[in-house]
C-alpha cells in the first residue's frame, strides 16, 4: 500500500491526539521526571497544535490509517527580549545603544514532536515526513531546522543523524530531594 503525507485536519484529531498521547508516554518511559496530569484533553491539546498559525501538522497515511505524524512550526528569536533558548542566560542591562545579547534576531524550523506508530517504523514513514518538514521550512524561507531529542532515546538520536541533523546542545539536569 502506498504512503501519503498530507496535511493533517480536523478530522484528525481523534487519532492524531491518541498518537500525542503515546508519544508522550514514550518520552515519559525514557524519563519518569516528568508525569503526566490526570484527565488531561488530548482531543483540545490535538485542536490546539491544528488551529497554530506559522505551523503546520503533517499526517503519514496508509489507505485510511495515520502511521505517524510530525509538528512543526516556525519560532522568532530576539536577543532583546527574553526568548526561547536564550531564557536560560541572565538578565543584562540594555541600553537603547547595545542590546542585551551580541546575537542578531533570527527565525528558524522548529520540529516539535514527531511520532511513528511502532508497526510503521523502519519503513521510511519518519524520513517521508522531515522531508515534507523541509519543503514546507523551505518555502517559508527557513534555512535553520531544529529538534530537542531525548538522550535516552538513541534510536531517535541516529534517526535524526541519519537526517542531517547533528547535536548543538545538551541539556543536563539533576533532581535534588523531595
Amino acid at each position: 500500500m502506498e504512503m501519503l503525507i498530507r496535511q493533517a485536519g480536523f478530522n484528525d484529531i481523534s487519532v492524531l491526539s491518541e498518537l500525542y498521547q503515546k508519544q508522550f508516554e514514550y518520552q515519559l518511559s525514557l524519563n519518569p521526571y516528568y508525569e503526566l496530569v490526570d484527565n488531561f484533553d488530548w482531543k483540545v491539546f490535538t485542536n490546539g497544535k491544528l488551529n497554530r498559525t506559522n505551523a503546520v501538522v503533517y499526517a503519514a497515511v496508509f489507505g485510511s490509517t495515520i502511521a505517524g505524524f510530525i509538528d512543526i512550526r516556525i519560532v522568532h528569536f530576539n536577543s532583546q527580549k527574553k526568548g526561547r533558548f536564550l531564557s536560560f542566560l541572565p538578565k543584562l542591562s540594555r541600553t537603547k545603544k547595545q542590546p542585551g545579547l551580541p546575537l542578531k534576531p533570527m527565525k528558524c524550523g522548529l520540529i516539535e514532536n514527531c511520532y511513528i506508530a511502532p508497526e510503521f517504523r523502519r519503513h521510511g514513514v519518519g524520513s517521508r515526513l522531515v522531508d515534507e518538514a523541509r519543503k514546507w521550512f523551505s518555502k517559508n524561507d527557513i534555512h535553520r531546522i531544529e529538534i530537542s531529542v531525548a538522550a535516552q532515546n538513541p534510536e531517535a538520536l541516529d534517526f535524526w543523524k541519519r537526517c542531517g541533523f547533528e547535536p548543538f546542545r545538551v541539556l543536563c539536569f539533576t533532581i535534588t530531594g523531595k
